[in-house]
């Protein structure tokens, strides 16, 4: 877990998690649950913009499926976020869906 160890080393080693949330309310709520649990566990947030996606080393993408505009926007996004790691030779070390179906 990124929360063990000394205070200092853990500082130094935080990962950081980008969240980018799309659908509605129930998953914007959902988006700061999560974005709490993981502040209480040691992850910093890289930001809430696009261009902070690449300094992340965890992308959580919640969607809601319900919505097939929210659907769309997410696929774009995935698409936007391949097209920069591989223009950039980078890759988040996890890229993570989340939501409701």
């Amino acid at each position: 877990m990124p929360n063990e160890g000394n205070k200092s080393e853990s500082k130094a080693k935080q990962p950081r998690v980008y969240i980018r949330t799309f659908g509605c309310q129930m998953n914007d709520r959902d988006s700061k649950i999560v974005k709490g649990l993981l502040l209480d566990q040691g992850f910093k947030i890289a930001g809430g913009d696009k261009g902070e996606a690449d300094k992340a080393d965890v992308v959580l993408l919640n969607t809601c499926s319900v919505r097939q505009h929210a659907e769309d926007r997410v696929w774009s996004e995935v698409g936007r976020l391949s097209q920069n790691y591989s223009e950039m030779n980078y890759c988040s070390e996890v890229i993570f869906f989340t939501g409701k179906a």
